[in-house]
Protein backbone atom coordinates (compact mmCIF):
# COMPACT_ATOMS: atom_id res chain seq x y z
CA UNK A 1 0.00 0.00 0.00
CA UNK A 2 3.02 2.33 0.61
CA UNK A 3 4.06 2.00 -2.72
CA UNK A 4 1.29 2.49 -4.23
CA UNK A 5 -0.05 5.65 -2.23
CA UNK A 6 3.57 7.10 -3.11
CA UNK A 7 3.29 6.48 -6.90
CA UNK A 8 0.06 7.95 -6.96
CA UNK A 9 0.61 10.94 -4.87
CA UNK A 10 3.88 11.62 -7.27
CA UNK A 11 1.55 11.12 -10.20
CA UNK A 12 -0.68 14.04 -8.73
CA UNK A 13 2.46 16.18 -7.92
CA UNK A 14 3.50 15.67 -12.17
CA UNK A 15 0.00 16.37 -12.99
CA UNK A 16 0.17 20.02 -10.85
CA UNK A 17 -1.40 18.98 -7.85
CA UNK A 18 1.50 19.07 -4.75
CA UNK A 19 -0.86 17.48 -2.09
CA UNK A 20 0.54 15.43 0.87
CA UNK A 21 -0.48 11.75 1.29
CA UNK A 22 -0.42 9.96 4.88
CA UNK A 23 -0.09 6.36 4.98
CA UNK A 24 -1.24 4.32 8.03
CA UNK A 25 2.26 2.29 9.48
CA UNK A 26 0.66 -0.93 11.91
CA UNK A 27 2.20 -2.16 15.08
CA UNK A 28 3.84 -5.09 12.35
CA UNK A 29 5.31 -3.24 10.46
CA UNK A 30 6.87 -0.72 12.89
CA UNK A 31 8.21 -3.43 14.78
CA UNK A 32 10.32 -4.81 11.57
CA UNK A 33 13.81 -3.54 10.86
CA UNK A 34 13.25 -3.43 7.10
CA UNK A 35 10.34 -0.25 7.47
CA UNK A 36 13.07 2.12 6.42
CA UNK A 37 14.44 0.47 3.60
CA UNK A 38 10.39 -0.24 2.60
CA UNK A 39 9.80 3.42 2.71
CA UNK A 40 13.02 4.22 1.14
CA UNK A 41 12.34 2.44 -1.84
CA UNK A 42 8.67 3.42 -2.06
CA UNK A 43 10.12 7.12 -2.25
CA UNK A 44 13.09 6.53 -4.66
CA UNK A 45 10.90 4.60 -6.72
CA UNK A 46 8.06 7.08 -7.19
CA UNK A 47 10.12 10.03 -7.29
CA UNK A 48 7.99 11.09 -4.48
CA UNK A 49 9.25 14.38 -2.49
CA UNK A 50 9.94 13.00 1.47
CA UNK A 51 8.51 15.82 2.69
CA UNK A 52 4.68 14.77 0.74
CA UNK A 53 4.52 11.93 2.83
CA UNK A 54 3.14 11.23 6.32
CA UNK A 55 3.27 7.89 8.01
CA UNK A 56 0.42 7.55 10.66
CA UNK A 57 1.34 5.66 13.70
CA UNK A 58 -0.65 4.58 16.57
CA UNK A 59 -0.01 5.63 20.09
CA UNK A 60 -0.67 1.58 21.30
CA UNK A 61 2.24 0.88 18.41
CA UNK A 62 4.45 3.56 19.86
CA UNK A 63 4.60 2.24 23.29
CA UNK A 64 5.14 -1.29 22.63
CA UNK A 65 8.82 -1.02 22.44
CA UNK A 66 9.46 2.94 22.90
CA UNK A 67 13.31 2.87 22.75
CA UNK A 68 12.91 0.37 19.66
CA UNK A 69 10.35 2.94 18.23
CA UNK A 70 12.31 5.91 19.17
CA UNK A 71 15.24 5.15 16.83
CA UNK A 72 12.97 3.80 13.97
CA UNK A 73 11.35 7.35 14.16
CA UNK A 74 14.37 9.45 14.10
CA UNK A 75 15.49 7.16 11.16
CA UNK A 76 12.13 7.68 9.63
CA UNK A 77 12.37 11.78 9.77
CA UNK A 78 16.23 11.49 8.46
CA UNK A 79 14.47 10.42 5.66
CA UNK A 80 12.54 14.06 5.65
CA UNK A 81 9.13 12.52 6.03
CA UNK A 82 6.88 13.15 8.57
CA UNK A 83 5.47 11.55 11.09
CA UNK A 84 1.81 11.79 12.99
CA UNK A 85 0.38 9.91 15.57
CA UNK A 86 -2.78 8.77 14.92
CA UNK A 87 -5.94 7.61 17.46
CA UNK A 88 -4.02 9.75 20.12
CA UNK A 89 -5.60 9.27 23.56
CA UNK A 90 -7.67 6.94 22.63
CA UNK A 91 -5.14 3.68 24.17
Amino acid sequence: MLQRACRQAAEWHRQGHPVGISVNISARQLDEDVLLDDVGAALTASGLDPRALTLEITETALMRDPETTARRLRALKELGLRVAVDDFGTG
